[in-house]
């Protein structure tokens, strides 16, 4: 039976921490898990507070417009092109501590440097795990471990670069849930020095195996933004369906727990 490995990423700062505490400790993490699964978690190098506010301001100007998103990426692509090749360590975590094993990638845990946590993420799958597949996703998201154990049991021996579209015209997987077979990731680990770090990561990526011929295979993002949504959803959207990501109010003050939480009482109506 095919195996794969659930990769959670981790900010530690507000309010992704409370949303891990509140939403999915109390909700698909305290689920049976299978055993063809395995769940980790791992997080970068928290900032201080004097970088933290500037990564902040970072993400705003790319978001800006496009020119200073242009020029942002020129700057950002020649100030980090030195570590172009670098994979940093990753170690068991002493900073959070849950039920499953938690990696700590030690490189500055910023949006800027999230390519740096996927590589180290990718080479820990391949060198210390034999897992078949590498399945990534957020703070934010919701998983059905039963529907993704069932999942991967489907996919082909070869290449593989499937999940969720962000978004209508998009030629890239949503970071938030993406699943990669070995040979993907074994092949995206060599060709690091393509991965663009000015260019947000999961896009990154896309552009990256586009480039060394891997296609993408899409399936549809599911967005829950409101108890009201997710009264919406079907029962047979639920039951087929591996990933809901759960994105409400603004960074500052968000209510994916409670939705998670609601969410994963529907689960236990629907069982």
């Amino acid at each position: 039976m095919p195996s794969v490995l659930c990769a959670v990423a981790h900010g530690l700062y507000v309010p992704w921490l409370e949303i891990l505490k509140e939403g999915q400790s109390k909700t698909w993490l305290a689920q049976p898990t299978p055993d063809n699964v395995e769940i980790i978690h791992y997080h970068g190098t928290p900032l201080n507070s004097i970088i933290y506010p500037l990564d902040k301001i970072h993400e705003r100007i790319r978001w800006s417009n496009r020119h200073m998103y242009r020029l942002l990426k020129l700057i950002d692509n020649l100030t980090l092109r030195p570590w172009i090749n670098y994979i940093p360590p990753i170690e068991e975590s002493s900073i959070l501590n849950l039920e499953n094993k938690v990696m700590h990638v030690r490189f500055p845990d910023l949006y800027l440097t999230h390519r740096w946590k996927i590589l180290s993420l990718m080479n820990f799958f391949l060198n210390h795990t034999n897992h078949d597949y590498l399945f990534t996703t957020t703070t934010s998201s919701y998983i059905n471990l039963e529907v993704l154990s069932q999942k991967i049991e489907e996919f082909e021996p070869g290449d593989l670069y499937f999940g969720a579209l962000p978004y209508e015209g998009a030629e890239f997987i949503s970071g938030s849930n993406r699943i990669f077979s070995r040979i993907t990731v074994s092949k995206l680990l060599l060709a690091k020095h393509f991965l663009k770090p000015g260019i947000i990561e999961d896009l990154a990526v896309g552009q990256l195996l586009s480039k060394i011929g891997v296609k993408p295979t899409f399936i549809p993002l599911i967005n829950i933004s409101s108890i009201q949504e997710l009264d919406n959803i079907q029962d047979v959207t639920l039951r087929e369906n591996y990933h809901f990501r759960l994105k409400s109010g603004s960074n500052t003050r968000r209510d994916d727990a409670k939705i998670m939480r609601a969410l994963h009482y529907r689960y236990g109506k629907a069982r």
